[in-house]
């Protein structure tokens, strides 16, 4: 492959993981009020990331079996449904607390 045909490539996979990652950070910080918002954000993004990519070697490696790596999809597939039912859960942020505080005074 030529340095334009993996440009083109690294382009085309970076660009929806990047729409996604900011899609992902917007609504989590809108889960948290003003007052916790950090504090909250950098908790559950470690905690979900320590939980996580630690154990996934190890979730793999059990449901890889005779070396085919279906493990993978199974796994990707549990995530993608954890995160629909998770989506689908999710309080309405509409309103929120300047919007509130704003409206009282």
């Amino acid at each position: 492959m030529s340095d334009h045909q993996l440009f083109a490539v690294g382009l085309l996979t970076l660009l929806p993981t990047a729409l996604a990652c900011g899609n992902g950070l917007v609504t989590l910080a809108n889960l948290f009020k003003t007052n916790v918002r950090y504090t909250g954000l950098a908790v559950s993004m470690n905690i979900s990331i320590c939980l996580i990519a630690g154990s996934t070697p190890y979730i793999l490696e059990i449901l890889s079996v005779d070396g085919k790596p279906f493990g993978f999809l199974v796994m990707m597939l549990v995530s993608a449904v954890i995160g629909i039912i998770a989506t689908w859960h999710l309080p309405e942020t509409r309103v929120n607390d300047y919007q509130l505080r704003k409206q009282t005074t």
